[in-house]
């Protein structure tokens, strides 16, 4: 597959909390969603080392290894931070 990856970053919140909602799709033309991924940054329903530093996974496609490349790739630049 010779796609294009897209990571798109929406702060999400609601009343007990805020977070980041990660969205990758690929594009080869057409766009298709990857992985959608929900990291959490405060809540008071949770205690911190429940969520600190963790994504839950939402969405995950499961066809082949450009997506692990390109996951690697982004936690090396983001850390998770």
């Amino acid at each position: 597959m010779a796609g294009k990856f897209r990571q798109i970053c929406v702060p999400v919140g609601g009343p007990t909390g805020t977070g980041k909602y990660f969205i990758q799709i690929i594009c080869d033309p057409d766009c298709r969603l990857k992985r959608a991924e929900l990291e959490v940054v405060e809540t008071s329903k949770l205690e911190p080392e429940k969520f600190l530093g963790k994504r839950l996974v939402v969405v995950k496609e499961e066809d082949d290894d450009e997506t692990e490349k390109f996951q690697k790739e982004e936690m090396k630049i983001s850390n998770y931070s």
